[in-house]
């Protein structure tokens, strides 16, 4: 034996019996911890796997609600301009067809003078005077 191997030796010797005492004082509660420690890390490895197959359906259903909600805001889009034209075109119906059935200021104009003309033809202009002459002097003697 050299040297350095007996040293060697000696440098173990007072481990391997202080390892010794130990297992002899602590021996089964070390086993136990030894267990639980194993129980633990296995529970661990198998929380740490349930994590990535739950991110991995996290990710999936993240995608999926991605694409949905991007075809119901195409559809939303899509269905919102069609009845925006749609609107459109009803208004524009709409206004034509008020405009065509609403007789316009020079229309009533002359509606009003030939109105206005015959009932002169029929009345004098004094009969049809009368009845606000009568009514404006009552209004002012009240």
């Amino acid at each position: 034996m050299s040297v350095e191997e007996g040293r060697q030796d000696s440098t173990d010797r007072p481990i391997t019996e202080l390892d010794r005492i130990r297992d002899i004082i602590f021996g089964p509660q070390m086993q136990d911890y030894r267990g639980q420690f194993s129980r633990v890390a296995a529970e661990l490895g198998l929380l740490s796997q349930q994590l990535d197959e739950l991110r991995t359906t996290l990710a999936q259903q993240q995608a999926d609600q991605s694409r949905r909600h991007d075809e119901l805001d195409r559809t939303f889009s899509e269905r919102l301009d069609q009845l925006e034209s749609s609107l459109r075109v009803e208004f524009t119906e709409a206004l034509d067809a008020l405009q065509d059935d609403k007789a316009s200021r020079l229309d009533m104009g002359d509606i009003l003078l030939e109105m206005g003309g015959r009932l002169k033809q029929q009345f004098g202009v004094a009969d049809l005077l009368g009845p606000l002459d009568d009514s404006a002097g009552s209004d002012l003697s009240d």
